[in-house]
């Protein structure tokens, strides 16, 4: 790092502390330094990884010698996603909360939920006010499962604005503005959840709330939307209620990913549409945990039908 300065022009003798390294102008001057290694035709593999390894100590330095600097800590973030390399997959407590998905049957009774729940509800005269929070829980999970957007975007959702009626059908739009990515999301639903929707809107809906603000989860203040916390909240003890799976929304997103592709190793492109990922690159680092088990699982099935068409070999 100081290397890096020196290389900048920087006068090293006024470095005499690591709160003097992290200095925001410093740090510009070794990101600046790096990412233009980095980005050389020439750079190989290893250089890059040990050029992220040095911003990542960079970024513990300041962690711990400028904890409230957060112009410092966000530019250093995002130079060290850029600069460094190689498939980087998601965290490990996702993925430890995905390994509920290794049996098939967790899935079966994550996607019945939905209907399962609204079906019984639709069945009775007059809903309560728990039985409409059960139903409005049960299709904030239908979009999560069909959608698998963003928990700030799906408790903002506004009928007209965001959920809109067209010839078409029924689809989502976010603006790009309102998305943490600043990719647009639009989206199509199938007719299923549009009818549960439909449901949602003519029957439940007038029960939780008289707002006419077209809020689609209405939160206790008037003309506010529900809390991102309290409806994820609500969704997860209903996930758990009935099946036993901890699985909160933004795990959702990683639940789809792992449901698709155990089916369609090969399909990153395709859930790079469905999660909205401006890159490429996002999804196969966040998911090559997932692409790679389902490629080995193939490979296991193609060796162990091969073996059993085999006669027994004898042996001595």
């Amino acid at each position: 790092m100081v290397g890096a300065l020196c290389e900048q022009g920087q006068d090293i003798a006024r470095l005499l502390t690591l709160a003097d390294l992290v200095d925001l102008d410093r740090v510009r001057a070794i990101v600046a330094f790096f990412q233009e290694r980095s980005a050389l035709s020439g750079a190989t593999m290893a250089g890059k990884i040990a050029d992220g390894g040095i911003l990542h100590v960079l970024r513990m330095i300041a962690r711990h010698v400028r904890p409230d600097d957060d112009a410092l800590h966000t530019r250093l973030k995002k130079a060290h996603g850029r600069t460094s390399s190689g498939p980087r997959s998601m965290g490990r407590r996702p993925a430890a909360a995905l390994r509920q998905f290794d049996d098939p049957a967790a899935f079966d009774s994550l996607l019945r939920l939905p209907p399962a729940i609204t079906t019984r509800l639709d069945a009775k005269d007059r809903l309560t006010r728990r039985d409409a929070l059960d139903y409005q829980a049960a299709v904030a999970l239908e979009l999560l499962i069909m959608r698998p957007i963003r928990l700030k975007n799906l408790a903002g959702l506004r009928i007209g604005e965001h959920v809109r009626r067209d010839a078409g059908g029924v689809r989502i739009v976010i603006p790009a503005d309102q998305v943490k990515n600043g990719v647009a999301i639009e989206h199509v639903l199938p007719r299923e959840s549009v009818a549960m929707l439909e449901r949602y809107l003519d029957k439940v809906l007038p029960v939780l709330s008289s707002d006419p603000s077209g809020h689609l989860f209405p939160g206790a203040i008037a003309g506010r939307p529900k809390a991102q916390e309290n409806l994820g909240k609500q969704t997860s003890r209903l996930v758990r209620r009935h099946t036993g799976l901890a699985v909160s929304p933004h795990l959702m997103r990683h639940v789809g990913a792992k449901l698709y592709m155990t089916a369609v190793p090969e399909g990153l492109e395709t859930m790079r549409q469905v999660l909205s990922h401006k890159s490429a690159d996002t999804t196969a680092r966040s998911y090559v945990g997932l692409q790679n088990a389902a490629a080995i699982a193939r490979y296991d099935a193609l060796v162990l039908a091969r073996r059993g068409q085999l006669e027994p070999a004898a042996t001595r």
